[in-house]
């Protein structure tokens, strides 16, 4: 993919009613900047779910449509080894054809990143040239698998962002779970909730972090970390998961590290309300990012 990649952790928020905001507004928000950031040259790194019949799939179908007789397919679909583990060569074939106008993929195993393709009833898995594999069974596709194996859990999705981290020139992030312990559905899945994982890859790597705080989640409790929203704007809970409160630790820690040209950008959007003007904000960060700084992009 040779367009500038945006990353979004977009994600349902335990607060989020809380806050004054029906659960549709996390599809508003994503709509609005998948919208915006394609329209001016972008592809949108995404991993979370693209099953044929579901809102994101149908979304994304309909905003790559526009662009389908200019060839560009807008998406770029991560899968982590524990979802591909999952799969079976039924499944990875399915996933490919009812992607292949919309999204591009990468499984993630380990260090590395594979593009998955497919080709009449065939996976093609690898870049193009002689070392692409061709997989035309479950047999081969279950080799595959065993080939390029995972720890656990945790590490396979830290691998994922770490991928995402790489390829992307920012992150626009929203909600996102909290370990409340008395809301199973607001369990995450690793050491640290996702959202903050990847806040701590990009500000580590001097990309923008780009936190939409006003819609609740662990997005908004970053955005606190970071200095950027105040502990009174922090929402009531109970009991969290002890990682949650060492992720936010860390990211207090490296807060510091955020340029005062940032910070006084992320400060304007930080509070966002509006859709739209909220994409349009965070697409503004990222441009004056990228010309300011000439990032370019790997080709993956």
């Amino acid at each position: 993919m040779n367009r500038p990649i945006l990353a979004i952790s977009i994600g349902d928020s335990a607060d989020l009613e809380k806050l004054g905001f029906p659960n549709r507004e996390v599809r508003r928000v994503l709509f609005a900047l998948c919208t915006a950031f394609i329209k001016n040259g972008f592809s949108i790194s995404y991993a979370g779910d693209l099953r044929e019949g579901g809102f994101t799939h149908a979304m994304f179908e309909f905003l790559a449509g526009t662009y389908a007789g200019q060839g560009i397919v807008p998406f770029l679909y991560v899968v982590p080894a524990t979802v591909s583990s999952g799969l079976t060569f039924s499944d990875a074939l399915a996933l490919a054809r009812e992607t292949r106008s919309i999204a591009a993929i990468r499984l993630v195993r380990g260090s590395e990143a594979f593009e998955l393709r497919n080709s009449e009833d065939r996976l093609l898995v690898g870049p193009k040239g002689p070392s692409r594999l061709t997989v035309e069974n479950e047999a081969e596709w279950e080799a595959f698998l065993q080939a390029h194996p995972f720890e656990n859990v945790s590490e396979a999705l830290t691998d994922a962002r770490r991928f995402v981290a790489e390829v992307s020139v920012g992150c626009v992030s929203m909600g996102g779970k909290m370990g409340l312990v008395d809301l199973p559905s607001d369990q995450y899945h690793g050491d640290l909730p996702g959202v903050a994982e990847e806040a701590l890859m990009f500000i580590q790597a001097h990309k923008p972090y780009i936190p939409l705080g006003a819609f609740g989640g662990a997005t908004r409790d970053i955005a606190i970390a970071l200095g950027l929203l105040t502990e009174g704007d922090r929402s009531p809970r109970g009991e969290q998961l002890k990682g949650y409160t060492v992720a936010m630790a860390r990211i207090r820690a490296i807060g510091s590290g955020i340029s005062a040209e940032l910070r006084n950008h992320l400060e304007a959007i930080v509070k966002e309300e509006n859709a739209e003007e909220a994409a349009q904000l965070a697409l503004g960060i990222i441009q004056r990012s990228l010309a300011s700084s000439k990032v370019t992009q790997p080709d993956r």
